[in-house]
């Protein structure tokens, strides 16, 4: 009963041109020619490798047969990236160094899964999806204070100086962001006024409750959405407004001073910081906090793009107040049909 090492499991195009598909377990690739069956059956057979199945069962689900699935799972295995998962847990501690390395194999293919999100390449083409990206995005890094806050009032002894350092720095951050955000809104009103999608508003409370619950965890989570590196061809269209532009640039001033102060090796300099080994059960948090992390930002992306594509959907996106919920005498006295507006 296979099931993959690390779990960013992507099909994606092959590097080469010998292959028909490319397959990604954490940060190798793997070109992959298919002699028989077809992609669907082969996706279905990765589908399939979660440690329930057999090699008979999963043959019977995929369609293929049980020897050519044997064969695929045995490559697999000879790689070192499946493992059998009735095998009996690990309970020997975990050193820092080889527990750093395997979450830095982990991390690139995270984040290659996150943006390979339908969201990323529209906002480029759609200025109001662009907009409302932003406007999503600023929540969580104005929320970032509270957050990183609450990891200091529970975090042990021996990372409080380091989240200290990443509350001064973060504390007002979200600041410089306004005036841009403020002038591409237009209207009359106050940012404080915005209201997150519920999707945005998730990853807020996750961020939170991994900061009271496991600091460790929540900075391997805070080392994951900090900026890595910044592409030299980040832009937006030349025809876009001034206004748009200048929300882009504030964004891009603002991964430029997180990367400046290193914001993504938070969780590395905290592995520093502990005792020389983990126990597996901390190890095992901190890598599942890390993947669901991540889950709950392909939720939010999908909802910003499910809500802004559709007609009518406001923007920017007030808080709600009694009023959007009451029924007026005149609203109960009136009937509107379809064709009447």
């Amino acid at each position: 009963m296979e099931r993959p090492r690390l779990k960013a499991t992507v099909v994606v195009p092959p590097v080469g041109a010998d292959g028909h598909l490319g397959l990604i377990l954490g940060p190798k690739a793997f070109d992959i020619r298919l002699r028989k069956g077809d992609l669907s059956q082969f996706a279905q057979l990765l589908s399939d490798l979660s440690g329930a199945y057999t090699c008979a069962e999963i043959a019977q689900r995929s369609g293929l047969s049980a020897a050519s699935v044997s064969a695929v799972i045995e490559r697999l295995r000879s790689f070192g990236l499946t493992y059998d998962y009735n095998s009996s847990p690990c309970h020997d501690n975990i050193d820092r160094f080889v527990f750093l390395r395997a979450f830095e194999s982990f991390v690139p293919a995270l984040r290659f899964d996150m943006f390979r999100h339908p969201l990323f390449p529209e906002i480029v083409r759609n200025e109001r999806l662009f907009l409302a990206t932003a406007a999503e995005y600023f929540h969580l890094i104005r929320d970032a204070e509270s957050h990183i806050g609450i990891a200091l009032q529970h975090a042990p002894e021996r990372l409080r100086a380091l989240i200290s350092e990443y509350l001064n720095v973060e504390r007002g951050h979200y600041i410089s962001l306004e005036p841009a955000l403020v002038s591409a809104f237009g209207g009359n009103f106050s940012l404080e006024r915005l209201a997150p999608l519920a999707a945005t508003e998730s990853v807020m409370l996750k961020t939170r409750e991994l900061a009271r619950s496991d600091p460790l965890a929540w900075l391997a989570c805070c080392s994951f959405s900090e900026v890595q590196a910044l592409s030299s061809s980040a832009r937006i269209p030349d025809h876009w407004s001034s206004s748009l532009r200048a929300v882009f640039d504030a964004f891009l001033d603002h991964a430029r001073e997180d990367l400046d102060a290193s914001h993504g090796s938070l969780f590395a300099d905290a592995l520093e910081l502990t005792q020389d080994v983990l126990h597996p059960s901390a190890a095992e948090r901190i890598l599942t906090a890390l993947h669901e992390y991540k889950h709950y930002f392909d939720n939010m992306n999908s909802e910003i793009l499910r809500v802004y594509a559709q007609p009518g959907a406001p923007l920017p996106r007030l808080k709600q107040r009694l009023e959007d919920f009451l029924v007026t005498p005149e609203i109960q006295a009136s009937s509107v049909t379809p064709n009447e507006y």
